[in-house]
């Protein structure tokens, strides 16, 4: 099972995510990422909205920044927060996933963007997946 943290950092806000596999480092990413956007508790039972997001990429490290960039898009748009991933298919190129949530009258945090600055995917001293990954707010 993989975990997230919150690291310091000037003016955006930063999260390692750490994940046993790939999918397992998306589903987390993903977590924390939703986690600064919305941080209200939410029940389970709430889950309402589904959709289906297809990503594409020339490395495993640029899928899981334009994932996160195309998961944002995705909440604000449609002003809600996931809750729910189900990786239907992925490698280190590609990702398709089902992704469940709920609708929310605001969020926590402004987020402007998920960055590549630093982005990279590397196997820890644990031999767990990691990435830092930068969130410009």
């Amino acid at each position: 099972m993989g975990s997230y943290e919150y690291l310091p950092h000037t003016a955006d806000v930063r999260i390692k995510a750490t994940g046993d596999d790939l999918a397992d480092l998306f589903e987390t990413a993903l977590k924390g990422l939703c986690a600064i956007l919305y941080n209200d508790t939410v029940k389970s039972d709430s889950d309402t909205s589904k959709y289906k997001l297809v990503v594409s990429s020339a490395d495993s490290s640029a899928l899981i920044i334009d994932f996160l960039s195309d998961s944002l898009l995705l909440m604000y748009n449609h002003k809600l927060i996931l809750t729910q991933i189900k990786i239907l298919s992925i490698n280190n190129t590609y990702i398709e996933a089902e992704l469940q949530g709920f609708s929310v009258g605001y969020f926590s945090e402004d987020i402007k963007a998920v960055t590549y600055h630093g982005a990279e995917i590397i196997t820890n001293n644990e031999s767990k997946l990691e990435i830092v990954i930068t969130l410009d707010i």
